[in-house]
Formats: C-alpha cells, sequence, structure tokens
C-alpha cells in the first residue's frame, strides 16, 4: 500500500481504548446527496461516467470482519476482475474489529492517510467534524452525483443519515439502519409450549414465565438447578439487563428521552427507579444469570447451546441458521428447540420504545487522495452497491457458495466453515447490503420490522456540547457503575441508593451536560 500507517501506532492503538456504542447523525440536514436523486432515477445499476482508459489504483482501510485472509479469497477472486471493469484497483487492508475506532484515531494523529477508509468515531459526531474543519476529508457530492447512482439508490434519506456540513457532504454510510436494531431476546418456544404458556408481553408476564423456567426439568433428569431463567451478559455488546424493563416505564434505554421539560438522561428518569427493581427482583431471586456482570459474549453462548437459559440476549442477525454459524451452532446442540423473539413491551399507554440502532462507520475519501482516486473510490464503492456487487459481495458466486431454488428462494450451497474461507462478510460493510443478509428467512424479516416499528431515535443525535466532550464517559462510566451495584448489592436501601446516584450525576457535570443539550435541542427544533 502506497500510504502504509505506521503498524507499531496501529499495535499501541489496540492497547488503548474502547470500541464505542453505535449512534449516528450528520452535522446537517439529514438527506441523501443533492443531485444524487436525479442520477439515481436514471439508472439502477450503474454505468460509471467516464471511467478511465486505466483502472486507477487506490488503497482502503477496513476493519476485519471476516476471518479469510484477503486477497487469498473465492469471493474476491471474482470482485476482484469486476472491479477493474469499472476502473478500480483496490488495495485493502484490514485491521482488528477489537478498538477500530481507537485505531481510527491513531490513524488521524499519524497524518499518513489511505484514499479511503471506513471511520468510526470514538466521538461521534466530533472526530468527523474535526476533519471537515481542518480539510483533512474531501465533499463527495459531485463525485456521487457522476459515479454513485447505486449508492444513492440505496442508501437514502428514510433509511440512513448521512454526514454533512454545511450542506455538504463528507461520508457515506456503511450500512443501512432498516432493522431499527439488531437487538433482541429470544425465549425458548418448546418451553413455554410445555409449560402451557403464553408468550410474555408484559413485565408481569415475563416475571411469571421466568420463576416457571426455574421450576422446569427441561432434560428430564430430576435436576432444575441447571437451569438459569433469563441469560445476560453486560461485558457483551448487549445492553444491560436494565433494558427490558425501560419500554414498560416509558423510557428509551441508554439514551436521551423527550419529556414535556426537554430532553432527560434515560437513568435519571423518575420512572428508571422501577426498572431498576424490577432487574434486582429477578437478579436477588436467581431468575437471571448470577454471573452476568463477568459474561461476555461466547460464555453467553455457550450456556445458551448447553440448554441453561429459558431467554437469553440474542441478535435479530443471529436468528437464521443458513447465514449465522451462531444459529447454526444452536440447533446443532439443541435440534428440538425452537426460538421465539420477545416484542418491546408496551408501556401503561401501548407505546413500545427501543432505541433505534444508528451506525457511527462511514466511508471518507481524504482530501490527498487525487481526484482520479477519490472518482475510483466511488466507483468501488458504486459497484458493491449494485445488485451483482452486492449479492457477489454478500454471498459469493452464483452457482458456487450459492443459489436459487426450485421455490425461487435463495440458498447457501456451502458450509459454515467453508463460508469462512471463502470470503463471507469481509466485504459486505462496504456493500449494499443492511443487517439482514438477503438469503434470510421469513422470520427474520418479521422480527426485524416488528423491531423497526418500535425503535426511537435518539433526539440528541448530532448536537456538540462542550459539557458531553468534558463529562459524558465519566459520567457514563458512574452510571454504568451505579447500575450494577442497585442490581447486585444485598441489603441495599434502593430508593436512598437512586436518590444519591441521580444527585451525584447531576453534581458531576449531568446538569450543564443537560442544559447544553437541551438548548441545542430546542434550536434545533424551532
Amino acid at each position: 500500500m502506497k500510504k502504509q500507517l505506521l503498524g507499531m501506532l496501529l499495535t499501541l492503538a489496540m492497547l488503548s481504548g474502547t470500541v464505542c456504542g453505535c449512534s449516528s447523525g450528520e452535522t446537517g440536514a439529514s438527506a441523501a446527496p443533492s443531485g444524487g436523486e436525479a442520477s439515481a432515477a436514471s439508472a439502477a445499476e450503474s454505468e460509471t461516467a467516464s471511467e478511465p482508459a486505466e483502472p486507477v489504483e487506490i488503497d482502503i482501510i477496513a476493519r476485519q470482519l471476516g476471518q479469510a485472509s484477503h486477497p487469498d479469497n473465492a469471493i474476491w477472486e471474482a470482485l476482484e476482475p469486476k472491479l477493474r471493469e469499472h476502473g478500480v484497483i483496490a488495495n485493502i487492508e484490514y485491521y482488528p474489529s477489537t478498538d477500530y475506532a481507537s485505531q481510527c484515531s491513531v490513524l488521524i494523529a499519524s497524518g499518513q492517510y489511505p484514499d479511503m477508509m471506513e471511520f468510526w468515531s470514538s466521538s461521534f459526531p466530533r472526530e468527523l467534524n474535526e476533519l471537515i474543519e481542518d480539510g483533512v476529508i474531501q465533499p463527495l457530492d459531485d463525485l456521487i452525483a457522476q459515479y454513485g447512482s447505486n449508492i444513492t439508490t440505496v442508501r437514502t434519506e428514510n433509511n440512513c443519515t448521512w454526514l454533512k456540513m454545511d450542506g455538504q457532504t463528507y461520508g457515506i454510510p456503511c450500512r443501512a439502519e432498516d432493522v431499527g436494531t439488531n437487538y433482541c431476546y429470544v425465549v425458548r418456544q418448546d418451553w413455554l409450549d410445555a409449560l402451557d404458556l403464553p408468550v410474555p408481553d408484559t413485565l408481569d408476564d415475563f416475571y411469571d414465565m421466568l420463576v416457571a423456567f426455574s421450576q422446569y426439568d427441561a432434560d428430564g433428569d430430576g435436576d432444575t438447578s441447571d437451569t438459569i431463567p433469563f441469560g445476560y451478559g453486560s461485558s457483551t455488546h448487549f445492553q444491560l439487563p436494565v433494558a427490558i424493563a425501560c419500554s414498560p416505564n416509558s423510557i428509551v434505554y441508554g439514551q436521551w428521552n423527550v419529556t414535556d421539560d426537554g430532553v432527560e438522561y434515560y437513568a435519571v428518569m423518575d420512572n428508571f427507579k422501577n426498572v431498576l427493581e424490577f432487574t434486582r427482583r429477578l437478579y436477588q431471586e436467581g431468575l437471571m444469570e448470577p454471573e452476568y456482570v463477568l459474561m461476555d459474549r461466547d460464555q453467553l453462548w455457550t450456556r445458551m447451546n448447553e440448554g441453561m437459559y429459558g431467554a437469553c440476549a440474542w441478535y435479530v442477525d443471529r436468528l437464521d441458521v443458513q447465514t449465522s454459524p451462531t444459529a447454526e451452532t444452536y440447533y446443532a446442540a439443541n435440534p428440538d428447540s425452537q426460538l421465539t423473539v420477545l416484542n418491546i413491551f408496551p408501556d401503561e399507554n401501548g407505546v413500545r420504545r427501543y432505541p433505534r440502532m444508528n451506525s457511527t462507520q462511514q466511508m471518507i475519501v481524504f482530501s490527498e487522495a487525487s481526484q482520479e482516486e477519490a472518482a475510483a473510490c466511488i466507483r468501488f464503492l458504486d459497484y458493491l452497491y449494485s445488485d451483482e456487487g452486492g449479492l457477489l459481495a454478500d454471498l459469493g458466486v452464483e452457482g458456487v457458495h450459492w443459489d436459487t431454488n426450485e421455490d425461487g428462494q435463495m440458498e447457501i450451497l456451502i458450509s459454515s466453515e467453508e463460508q469462512t474461507e471463502a470470503g463471507y462478510s469481509m466485504y459486505n460493510w462496504m456493500a449494499k447490503r443492511s443487517y439482514l443478509s438477503p438469503i434470510v428467512g421469513d422470520y427474520s424479516w418479521e422480527v426485524a420490522d416488528m423491531l423497526l416499528a418500535s425503535t426511537v431515535t435518539n433526539p440528541v443525535i448530532g448536537i456538540e456540547t462542550q459539557a458531553g466532550e468534558d463529562y459524558s464517559s465519566s459520567l457514563n462510566s458512574l452510571t454504568s457503575t451505579a447500575i450494577t451495584s442497585m442490581i447486585v448489592d444485598e441489603g441495599i436501601d434502593l430508593d436512598q441508593a437512586f436518590e444519591e446516584f441521580v444527585n451525584s450525576w447531576y453534581s458531576s457535570g449531568g446538569q450543564e451536560w443537560t442544559d447544553q443539550l437541551n438548548e441545542g435541542y430546542q434550536s434545533q427544533n424551532q
């Protein structure tokens, strides 16, 4: 790669920081680039204009998602000549997904840039705003209008948030947000059937179900002590266990909530004490994973695979055996199991609230890239946003890795191990797909639509405040520690502990942060 990063810097980056949670927005209006809609209307598939006589070589940095070796895999072997036909020779360098946001920051500090990269902000949108203001990345509107008809067809103002400043577009969203959220809870439908219980749709029903699960001898060995009704892990990508009780208490978990007085942080809202009380009850009565504070994702799913959980935190994109090794492994270990996804529980007014998943990842083009290189970057992405390029990146070669059966349904032809070797997941983050593969079954789409109907966008996305920059990290840490203590600690006076936490949160910068966000929110919504 002609603009190599310093290996030592990137190694050091992996030792510091954590990849931040997802939130997305823009610094200006939320819309696809102007001019793109006209070009999108002229062609559903890109026939790139003014392609060079000789392919242009570009350097790209992206996050390692698949496990295959690049470029030594079958999918890249098929993609590479197609990209050359579109005037692009792409040199892709992958860095581990662990702490990728920190690595992005180190890359910027190094001053040695590729032509294009997948950028994941550790502080969104401040970092990207600074790149724009400092002239590090270049606006893309003209290039997208000329070369990006597929991009603007797939990424619209309805399913994505574009990175803008002063009316110009500086980033292309790496994923659509059309699934609403990828987080969900699964419940053992076969256990419900055996106990003649309905799928719970209230917290009371959920509690009663967990009590019944705690007394259920699922494996018929006469011992129920190896059953943990509710599986959860706080050191995973999942939200804290309190998330399941927020919506019934009229709270959107993990973000700022709109109230009659403005916006208020979820964990200091009055009803959040009810959320803690319910979750504490589950923990203290042994109805949820006792080691959840230390439980990572792999440990969680190992216990799920062993049949220990009646309900468990899960991902929507890991429901389908055909596309998810997680689901494949689970059903291989539990062939008689059936998983049903719980809907978000409604509050007393029938309203369901769940945080909308917003992606911070943006494909950005650096200003050091020449016009020819920048155009090649957009042609690269645009091909991957086409039907042909998208399917190739997502599923591999038709007739080899996947095919359409006699019922007109797409199906995978190779095992999960062979998929890994072929390069599955290596390139689709830069392609057209959403969180769900186009080959998942109907139930996955039903779940995605069900959850999408309940998701709520964080109302303060894109509003930068000095207090947020100064205090958000410490306040988030304070919140996490306090929530865990109020759930786990025995003999605690919850009323007193919650009051002390709220007072501490506000006095530690939370009041200043709240005031500044409300000022920005009111200004934004005048």
